[in-house]
């Protein structure tokens, strides 16, 4: 590999079609990862129904998980994103064509009295919008812990994938 690059560098042909190649291909790689579709259906702003559908996978223990939702509020929707209001706090969700994507929820962080270990809930959503009013998609959760006590608790790390439907209520 470095002979080929020493003479691509004695040639400078050979390195100057070197360096257009890789800069007319960049771009091409580059956008062929990046999506960015305007929304095809933006989420009514309102109250939703949440259900969760099925479990496709699950390496938590159940009591280490917060209740499920039943309803969500959402806000602003506007261009190709919306918030999701959970508690007092609020998800920026991304929309790409049908499909969104919302970051990452921190819905527990706290220590275990009487040990070094703090632990995470963090959870995630993502899925398809079928019209304004309807979606479908995922919800991970992931539970974990930091400290030198968290050997102590042996289920963590841990996850939960859940499938859900969600609907425009009001």
């Amino acid at each position: 590999m470095a002979s080929e690059l020493l003479a691509m560098a004695n040639n400078p042909c050979r390195l100057t079609a070197a360096v257009l190649a890789a800069c007319t291909c960049l771009p091409l790689i580059a956008s062929a990862c990046v999506r960015d579709e305007p929304a095809t259906y933006l989420p009514r702003a309102g109250t939703w129904t949440y259900a969760e559908q099925s479990v496709v996978r699950n390496s938590c223990d159940d009591s280490l998980l917060p209740d499920p939702l039943m309803t969500v509020a959402i806000d602003d929707p506007v261009d190709d994103q919306f918030q999701i209001e959970v508690g007092t706090k609020d998800v920026i969700c991304e929309i790409d064509g049908t499909e969104f994507y919302c970051g990452d929820y921190l819905a527990f962080s706290g220590g275990v009295d009487g040990f070094d270990a703090t632990v995470q809930i963090v959870v995630t959503w993502d899925g398809e919008f079928s019209s304004s009013t309807e979606a479908d998609g995922n919800e991970l959760t992931s539970i974990t812990c930091t400290g030198e006590d968290c050997n102590l608790l042996k289920d963590l790390p841990c996850s939960r994938d859940a499938t859900f439907t969600a609907e425009f209520f009001n």
